[in-house]
């Protein structure tokens, strides 16, 4: 019986799904999101929104740290009132180039929420920090194992 992608892509995000909920449970360290290149893009995150595009992690403006990231100038159109109305999100890109974007508008292919940040597990870590004071490095777990999906490049 030959594998199916599909069902694969299914099973990966169902495991991802429960291994990130693990760290998110009252009473857990802080979580931060870190690109590879060491670029913290948010203090926690809210959830996990699999979609037709495979999972992605969702965290709030409050939770964003927005000095870290730009809107490219190839996309600065979606911030011009000509456009705002008609656009799905805003792309912002860390310096490293991960993408990270904020839904403006409801789709019908996921449950994001409008407001709200996202990006692909594929491109962060998790970092969990104590809240206690301590000199020791933040544990930092990589979220996903293998190859970045097509629909995450």
């Amino acid at each position: 019986m030959a594998p199916n992608p599909t069902k694969q892509k299914e099973w990966r995000a169902r495991l991802l799904q429960g291994r990130l909920l693990e760290y998110i449970l009252p009473g857990m360290p802080e979580v931060g999101l870190i690109t590879q290149a060491g670029e913290t893009v948010c203090r926690g995150f809210t959830r996990v929104v699999i979609g037709d595009r495979g999972p992605y992690l969702e965290f709030s403006r409050e939770q964003a740290l927005l000095d870290r990231f730009s809107v490219p100038k190839n996309q600065q159109y979606r911030l011009t009132p000509a456009w705002k109305d008609k656009v799905y999100y805003v792309e912002y890109r860390t310096p490293s180039g991960v993408m990270i974007y904020e839904q403006l508008r409801t789709v019908s292919y996921a449950n994001y929420k409008v407001g709200m940040f996202y990006v692909s597990p594929w491109d962060v870590e998790l970092v969990l920090v104590s809240k206690a004071k301590t000199t020791h490095t933040p544990v930092i777990l990589s979220i996903v194992n293998g190859p970045k999906p097509e629909e995450h490049r």
